[in-house]
């Protein structure tokens, strides 16, 4: 039973999975603490914290607090929603934090538009320091459709302001998919409408050692891969009960999908170069069709998945190889992406230990001239005024 109709002003409660999130949540909270627009409950759900932090927000009565332990993050939002009353529901993760103005951007679209299933914050790409004020107008908003850039559209649940009706017609929010529930929600949420879009800056995301994410990758990423593509499968089948006439291309990005789940499964099980040129080829031919927003963020996304092993010292020296020297030529659009992917996430002393060790390969030098240029782009970037 949700409280009061939707229309101007209508309620939202916040729900946030708490797991050992002492370092980040107090910054959380104090940023719902700040909202134009207040919610109406915070609700925090402790999966069995053992940090102290539950214990300070008790003392302190800065949120509601249930325990769900030892079940996930997914279960605690689940969870939460069980407690929340509110129209609009929001699921924050523990190191994200709003914005004052972030709630009441995304309230006011859910507000004017009753049909729309959804809002969230365009601005993803990870700030890590609150900005410093409020933009001097109202956001431009627009509809966004996630399926045109299936699958690999992403956004962070932080992002989010629900309509809870909405979210009851897809049975809620899945505990099935670890890591990948968010993307397969938005992918639900908006499979018969496309859902709205806030472009602007209105949350960041505090500092912390490690997200739930990286841990997932680097315990193991062709096993995480695969809850991805679990979960993009589930929702296009409920996609095309409404759009039939979207299989020839959900097919394709499937195909392309699974193509690099296999590279990945290579990658990881280090196999032999007969199989990693394979893979790598027919990668490459999924990619041929497909337009380069697409190839680029397909190829982003396994790089996603592989990028904690770089700082494994095991692991990263046979990733390189892999991605730099082994990678077949004649896969020229993946080869030329991931060499520039590689060397925009070695340090420079990393790249140049690389050349000394096999100095006549020209690949090597060819990796280092594009560490050099991007890196010295950052530099430049960083001190200008």
């Amino acid at each position: 039973m949700t409280v009061g109709a939707p229309g101007p002003e209508t309620p939202y409660d916040v729900i946030i999975p708490l797991y050992n999130g002492g370092q980040t949540i107090d910054v959380v909270l104090d940023g719902l603490k700040r909202q134009i627009r207040p919610p109406a409950r915070v609700i925090v759900v402790d999966d069995g914290s053992g940090d102290g932090a539950v214990e300070r927000l008790r003392a302190s009565g800065s949120c509601e607090i249930f325990r769900n332990p030892n079940k996930g993050a997914n279960a605690a939002r689940q969870f939460g929603l069980s407690q929340s009353t509110a129209p609009y529901v929001a699921l924050l993760d523990q190191d994200d934090a709003p914005c004052p103005w972030h709630f009441d951007y995304l309230a006011a679209v859910l507000d004017a538009d009753e049909t729309c299933p959804a809002a969230l914050s365009n601005e993803y790409e990870g700030a890590v320091r609150e900005p410093k004020q409020a933009p001097s107008r109202r956001p431009i908003t627009v509809p966004m459709d996630p399926w045109g850039g299936f699958p690999f559209f992403s956004r962070n649940p932080s992002a989010l302001l629900i309509r809870r009706s909405a979210l009851d017609e897809i049975g809620g929010w899945s505990s099935e998919y670890p890591g990948i529930a968010d993307l397969y929600t938005i992918l639900r949420l908006s499979e018969r409408r496309p859902i709205a879009a806030v472009i602007g800056r209105s949350w960041w995301v505090v500092p912390r050692k490690d997200s739930y994410s990286t841990v997932l990758r680097r315990n193991n990423p062709s096993k995480y891969f695969d809850v991805r593509t679990r979960a993009t499968e589930a929702a296009v089948a409920q996609r095309m009960i409404y759009h039939p006439d979207n299989r020839a291309f959900l097919e394709q990005r499937l195909g392309l999908q699974a193509a690099l789940g296999r590279v990945l499964m290579v990658l990881e099980a280090e196999k032999d170069q007969t199989a990693l040129r394979g893979a790598a080829l027919a990668l490459e031919d999924s990619l041929e069709p497909e337009p380069i927003n697409i190839r680029r963020q397909a190829c982003r996304n396994l790089f996603w998945y592989l990028a904690p092993l770089f700082d494994d010292p095991e692991w990263a020296p046979n990733l390189v190889h892999c991605l730099v020297d082994a990678w077949p030529n004649e896969a020229v659009w993946s080869k030329n992406y991931f060499r520039l992917a590689v060397a925009k996430r070695m340090r420079m002393i990393e790249l140049l230990r690389y050349v000394a060790l096999r100095p006549a390969w020209f690949g090597r030098w060819h990796l280092f001239a594009a560490g050099l240029a991007m890196h010295g782009r950052d530099w430049a970037r960083s001190m200008a005024p």
